[in-house]
This record gives structure tokens, sequence and C-alpha cells, in this order.
């Protein structure tokens, strides 16, 4: 019995330490806007998850706000005759790019993010 209650207190500190450590790391993320414009951000673990529930929350309700735009473009006078622009709106979407134990890391590669996205931004233009 003790040494069941032993490995139980060993998985829970560890455990905890895992959770605490993970806390303190700073993640890189990449975020597309509706318009497809892509940003980098710094933000902790559950600074994203914040993030990451509200892209959830939005997604529900994609649908059915398309399909009342599409509906009221179809009743409106002017612009039932054009086709309907639903491919110039997008989800948003952030995806973690990396994990840093430290902000100087990952702020070093942010900065790296943003001049190589400048770089082949002015190459398309």
């Amino acid at each position: 019995m003790k040494i069941l209650f032993s490995v139980v207190f060993v998985w829970l500190c560890v455990t905890f330490f895992c959770i605490a450590e993970e806390q303190n790391k700073t993640w890189l993320v990449k975020i597309s806007d509706r318009a497809d414009n892509i940003s980098y951000q710094l933000m902790t673990p559950n600074e994203y998850k914040l993030l990451y529930d509200e892209i959830n929350a939005e997604a529900k309700l994609y649908a059915k706000a398309m399909a009342i735009a599409q509906k009221a473009w179809k009743e409106d006078e002017d612009t039932k005759k054009k086709p309907f622009p639903g491919s110039t709106i997008s989800l948003k979407k952030a995806m973690v790019v990396g994990t840093y134990p430290d902000t100087e890391k990952a702020t070093a590669k942010l900065e790296y993010y943003e001049k190589k996205w400048t770089k082949s931004w002015k190459k398309i233009r």
C-alpha cells in the first residue's frame, strides 16, 4: 500500500512540475485573419488557449453568418445579379510555430519570421 501511495505521489509531483514548466514557455504563433493577412505573436500557453477558444467559437457561427449574408446579398436589388464573394472571407486560423523556454530566444525567432515574411511579401508585390 505504501508503494502505491509513493507511486501516486511521484506521478502527481512530476505532472505538476511538467504543467508548471509548460506554463513558463513562450510560444511563437502564426495567425491568419479573415482576409488571410498573416502575423506572428508571442504567447503563453494560456493566451493561446484563449485565442484557440475564440477561433472555435467563431467557426461554429461561420456557416450560419455566411448563409445570412448570402441571403441578404440575393435579396438586395443592387447585388443579386452579381456572384456572392464568399471565398474572399476565410476563417481565422492560428498555428504554433515554435515553443521556447525563454522569451529572448522566442523574440529572436519572432524577428526572424517577421523579416522573412516582409521579404517574401515584397517579392510578391
